[in-house]
Protein backbone atom coordinates (compact mmCIF):
# COMPACT_ATOMS: atom_id res chain seq x y z
CA UNK A 1 0.00 0.00 0.00
CA UNK A 2 1.47 3.36 -1.00
CA UNK A 3 0.58 6.99 -1.27
CA UNK A 4 0.60 9.04 -4.45
CA UNK A 5 0.40 12.84 -4.34
CA UNK A 6 -0.67 14.93 -7.30
CA UNK A 7 0.35 18.59 -7.28
CA UNK A 8 -0.93 21.06 -9.81
CA UNK A 9 0.00 24.70 -10.04
CA UNK A 10 -1.85 27.49 -11.68
CA UNK A 11 0.13 30.62 -12.47
CA UNK A 12 -1.63 33.85 -13.27
CA UNK A 13 0.55 36.61 -14.56
CA UNK A 14 -0.67 39.97 -13.29
CA UNK A 15 0.88 43.24 -14.38
CA UNK A 16 1.06 45.83 -11.61
CA UNK A 17 -0.39 48.98 -13.12
CA UNK A 18 1.07 51.13 -10.30
CA UNK A 19 4.62 50.03 -11.07
CA UNK A 20 6.51 52.19 -13.56
CA UNK A 21 9.04 49.41 -14.32
CA UNK A 22 6.32 47.21 -15.85
CA UNK A 23 7.15 44.43 -13.37
CA UNK A 24 5.01 41.35 -13.05
CA UNK A 25 3.70 39.50 -10.00
CA UNK A 26 2.86 35.83 -9.89
CA UNK A 27 -0.30 34.47 -8.30
CA UNK A 28 0.28 30.80 -7.56
CA UNK A 29 -2.47 28.52 -6.40
CA UNK A 30 -1.56 25.00 -5.36
CA UNK A 31 -4.01 22.14 -5.16
CA UNK A 32 -2.92 18.96 -3.44
CA UNK A 33 -4.93 15.80 -3.83
CA UNK A 34 -4.14 12.51 -2.21
CA UNK A 35 -4.89 9.25 -3.96
CA UNK A 36 -4.33 5.70 -2.93
CA UNK A 37 -2.23 3.51 -5.17
CA UNK A 38 0.49 0.93 -5.14
CA UNK A 39 4.20 1.51 -5.58
CA UNK A 40 6.57 -1.32 -6.35
CA UNK A 41 10.28 -0.71 -5.73
CA UNK A 42 12.21 -2.47 -8.46
CA UNK A 43 15.69 -1.63 -7.22
CA UNK A 44 17.34 0.59 -4.69
CA UNK A 45 20.81 1.90 -4.06
CA UNK A 46 22.48 0.64 -0.92
CA UNK A 47 25.13 2.96 0.48
CA UNK A 48 27.98 0.74 1.62
CA UNK A 49 29.94 3.55 3.30
CA UNK A 50 32.99 2.25 1.44
CA UNK A 51 35.63 4.81 0.53
CA UNK A 52 35.73 5.19 -3.24
CA UNK A 53 39.06 4.53 -4.86
CA UNK A 54 40.53 5.12 -8.31
CA UNK A 55 39.80 1.51 -9.25
CA UNK A 56 36.07 2.15 -8.63
CA UNK A 57 36.09 5.02 -11.15
CA UNK A 58 38.11 2.99 -13.65
CA UNK A 59 35.61 0.12 -13.37
CA UNK A 60 32.67 2.51 -13.78
CA UNK A 61 34.07 4.14 -16.94
CA UNK A 62 35.11 0.78 -18.43
CA UNK A 63 31.66 -0.68 -17.87
CA UNK A 64 30.04 2.46 -19.29
CA UNK A 65 32.33 2.35 -22.32
CA UNK A 66 31.62 -1.34 -23.01
CA UNK A 67 27.86 -0.83 -22.70
CA UNK A 68 27.82 2.15 -25.08
CA UNK A 69 30.22 0.40 -27.46
CA UNK A 70 27.66 -2.40 -27.75
CA UNK A 71 24.99 0.12 -28.78
CA UNK A 72 27.32 1.72 -31.32
CA UNK A 73 28.52 -1.57 -32.83
CA UNK A 74 24.94 -2.49 -33.63
CA UNK A 75 24.45 0.84 -35.44
CA UNK A 76 24.11 0.29 -39.18
CA UNK A 77 26.12 3.38 -40.17
CA UNK A 78 29.23 2.33 -38.25
CA UNK A 79 30.93 -0.21 -40.49
CA UNK A 80 33.50 -2.57 -38.96
CA UNK A 81 34.78 -0.43 -36.09
CA UNK A 82 38.38 -1.15 -35.12
CA UNK A 83 40.42 -0.43 -32.01
CA UNK A 84 42.68 2.59 -31.99
CA UNK A 85 45.78 0.42 -31.49
CA UNK A 86 45.06 -1.43 -34.76
CA UNK A 87 45.25 1.70 -36.91
CA UNK A 88 48.51 1.83 -38.85
CA UNK A 89 49.51 3.30 -42.17
CA UNK A 90 47.12 5.58 -44.04
CA UNK A 91 43.72 3.91 -44.04
CA UNK A 92 40.49 4.94 -45.73
CA UNK A 93 36.94 4.30 -44.56
CA UNK A 94 37.52 3.15 -41.01
CA UNK A 95 35.35 3.51 -37.95
CA UNK A 96 36.41 4.15 -34.36
CA UNK A 97 34.43 4.02 -31.12
CA UNK A 98 35.89 6.01 -28.26
CA UNK A 99 35.38 8.29 -25.31
CA UNK A 100 36.11 11.99 -25.83
CA UNK A 101 38.71 13.04 -23.27
CA UNK A 102 39.49 16.51 -24.63
CA UNK A 103 38.06 18.96 -27.14
CA UNK A 104 39.96 21.93 -28.55
CA UNK A 105 39.92 24.31 -31.50
CA UNK A 106 42.77 25.06 -33.89
CA UNK A 107 43.67 28.58 -34.97
CA UNK A 108 41.78 27.79 -38.22
CA UNK A 109 38.64 26.98 -36.11
CA UNK A 110 38.76 23.22 -36.79
CA UNK A 111 37.79 20.97 -33.88
CA UNK A 112 40.26 18.46 -32.46
CA UNK A 113 39.04 15.66 -30.20
CA UNK A 114 41.35 13.54 -28.07
CA UNK A 115 39.61 10.18 -28.17
CA UNK A 116 40.57 7.01 -26.36
CA UNK A 117 39.40 3.45 -26.11
CA UNK A 118 40.73 0.58 -24.00
CA UNK A 119 43.71 0.15 -26.36
CA UNK A 120 45.00 3.67 -27.06
CA UNK A 121 44.49 7.34 -27.90
CA UNK A 122 44.14 9.30 -31.11
CA UNK A 123 43.46 12.86 -32.27
CA UNK A 124 40.36 13.25 -34.41
CA UNK A 125 40.03 16.36 -36.58
CA UNK A 126 36.72 17.80 -37.75
CA UNK A 127 37.08 20.39 -40.51
CA UNK A 128 35.12 23.63 -40.28
CA UNK A 129 34.45 23.27 -44.03
CA UNK A 130 32.06 20.35 -43.40
CA UNK A 131 29.28 22.50 -41.94
CA UNK A 132 26.79 19.78 -40.92
CA UNK A 133 29.50 17.62 -39.35
CA UNK A 134 31.02 20.66 -37.65
CA UNK A 135 27.67 21.48 -36.01
CA UNK A 136 27.42 17.89 -34.75
CA UNK A 137 30.96 18.10 -33.41
CA UNK A 138 30.24 21.31 -31.51
CA UNK A 139 27.57 19.44 -29.53
CA UNK A 140 29.86 16.60 -28.44
CA UNK A 141 30.57 16.85 -24.70
CA UNK A 142 33.59 15.59 -22.82
CA UNK A 143 33.28 11.97 -21.63
CA UNK A 144 30.83 11.25 -24.47
CA UNK A 145 31.16 7.85 -26.08
CA UNK A 146 30.64 8.23 -29.80
CA UNK A 147 31.58 6.62 -33.10
CA UNK A 148 33.63 8.31 -35.80
CA UNK A 149 33.81 7.39 -39.47
CA UNK A 150 36.66 8.70 -41.57
CA UNK A 151 40.24 8.11 -42.62
CA UNK A 152 43.71 8.59 -41.23
CA UNK A 153 46.64 6.99 -39.51
CA UNK A 154 47.73 6.20 -35.95
CA UNK A 155 48.45 9.88 -35.20
CA UNK A 156 45.57 11.76 -36.85
CA UNK A 157 42.13 10.76 -37.95
CA UNK A 158 39.94 12.96 -40.17
CA UNK A 159 36.26 12.50 -39.36
CA UNK A 160 33.60 12.32 -42.06
CA UNK A 161 30.74 11.49 -39.69
CA UNK A 162 29.92 11.29 -36.00
CA UNK A 163 27.53 8.61 -34.80
CA UNK A 164 25.81 8.82 -31.44
CA UNK A 165 24.60 5.71 -29.61
CA UNK A 166 20.89 5.17 -30.12
CA UNK A 167 18.84 4.14 -27.14
CA UNK A 168 15.56 2.44 -27.79
CA UNK A 169 12.75 1.49 -25.47
CA UNK A 170 11.53 -2.02 -26.10
CA UNK A 171 8.15 -1.34 -24.52
CA UNK A 172 6.72 1.92 -23.27
CA UNK A 173 5.32 1.60 -19.75
CA UNK A 174 2.27 3.52 -18.63
CA UNK A 175 0.29 4.05 -15.47
CA UNK A 176 -3.22 5.15 -14.65
CA UNK A 177 -1.98 7.52 -11.97
CA UNK A 178 0.60 10.26 -12.70
CA UNK A 179 3.85 9.27 -11.05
Amino acid sequence: MGLSIEISREKNLIQDSNDSNNSFKYNIEENKKEKEGTVEILSSFVNSNKKLEVSDFVAYFRNRFMEMKGFLQSHSELENPISISKIFGNKQKISIIGIVSNKSFTKNKNIIFDVEDLTGRIKIIVSKDKQELYEKAEDVALDSIVGFKGSGNEERFFANDIIYPDASLSERKSSFSPI
